[in-house]
């Protein structure tokens, strides 16, 4: 490691940690007033949220590392800039660019270590902070309980997919069901309809539908057989295919892609959906060294203002950034964006716009 690399890693890395700490230490205190009633009135253990707040830890790390090397980037080149150091280099022969070259790689890490702590803790430590704030946290009565789910895709056991309008949770009913069957090569074999199913004694009943056995072609193989009451021999019990849903959010990458070839790109709104967080997955990590783009050519301009200067470009740069992220995902979910453009158009945008501040500010004239 060259000396000037030394020297800017250096001056990098505390700033960097104490931004860290200070934005968890930050979400902690917020979280932690939203849920003081809660957390008094059920007299939570000291250990319970400790064991929250630990499996809270890499989802925040995931989400506020961009923003604490954007604050760390910002307060550490504007300090070479107002100390006259940036103009130094550059006489020395240094441009501007080799200067902020340690800070770039020092992104590319945390961008890779973003992607891997997401894909390996996070959404796994989110799923249990969510079970502590549930079950440990919330009292009974305060529990929210969302009672009707609507345009559910789920894969089940023995290959079935399942297609389902609306799953009313309180009464164990199903309407407008659409149910696919498949062999071991993931072809269709058969196909269930039904207007409704319901759950009674550990049993799915379902009541005026058909159901349709098709060859290796696709084509249907002999009648369809009619119903108006019958009873299907589905593993699932409503709470299995509750937490069978809800794990589609806790899911990392290589699960959440075997998830979407399974669903064989059928339910184009379901795919679609999936795809946009499938992609949002590998974009996002980038987000580090896309926010830094725009966000360190301000920082070499910064020499009035301050420390306070710094953090309010940072705060600015940040919310810009989710905010875009968040209509072009959104855009993208509902079908007006294709899933790989709305979950990287932010990334692309932040990076040509930076290159061209980053232009500018090599040569000022």
């Amino acid at each position: 490691m060259k000396l000037i690399d030394k020297y800017v890693v250096q001056e990098f890395m505390p700033v960097f940690v104490m931004a860290l700490g200070g934005f968890f230490s930050l979400f902690a205190i917020i979280d932690l007033f939203s849920h003081l009633d809660e957390i008094l009135r059920n007299q939570v253990p000291f250990a319970i949220l400790l064991d929250y707040y630990g499996s809270m830890a890499p989802y925040v790390f995931v989400q506020i590392t961009p923003i604490a090397l954007l604050l760390a980037s910002l307060y550490v080149l504007g300090n070479f800039n107002r100390h006259k150091e940036l103009l130094a280099a550059t006489a020395c022969g240094i441009s501007v660019r080799r200067m902020i070259l340690p800070i770039f790689f020092i992104s590319l890490l945390m961008s890779l270590s973003i992607f891997l702590v997401d894909n390996t803790y996070a959404v796994k430590r989110l799923g249990r902070a969510t079970m502590i704030e549930d079950n440990q946290i919330k009292a009974e009565e305060d529990r929210v309980e969302q009672k009707l789910l609507e345009n559910i895709t789920f894969y089940g056991s023995e290959n079935r997919l399942f297609y389902i309008g609306l799953f009313d949770v309180e009464h164990n009913l199903m309407t407008d069901i659409t149910i696919l069957e498949h062999d071991k090569n993931n072809t269709v074999t058969s196909k269930i309809f039904a207007s409704t199913a319901s759950w009674a004694q550990k049993k799915w009943r379902f009541y005026h539908g058909m159901i349709m056995s098709l060859d290796k072609n696709g084509q249907l193989k002999g009648n369809p057989f009619v119903f108006d009451e019958t009873i299907i021999p589905i593993r699932e019990t409503p709470n299995e295919l509750i937490t069978g849903i809800s794990q589609i959010e806790f899911m990392n990458f290589r699960e959440l892609k075997a998830y979407i070839a399974k669903l064989g790109g059928k339910n184009n709104g379901t795919t679609r959906r999936l795809l946009v967080e499938l992609y949002y997955k590998t974009a996002f990590p980038l987000s580090c060294i896309a926010i830094l783009f725009v966000g360190i050519p301000l920082g070499v301009r910064t020499e009035r203002g301050g420390n306070v200067m710094g953090f309010g470009k940072s705060i600015i740069i940040g919310l810009s950034y989710y905010g875009m992220l968040a209509v072009t995902t959104g855009l993208g979910k509902g079908g007006l964006l294709p899933p790989l453009a709305s979950a990287w158009s932010t990334n692309i945008s932040f990076m040509v716009f930076g290159a061209f501040l980053l232009k500018r500010a090599a040569n000022p004239h």
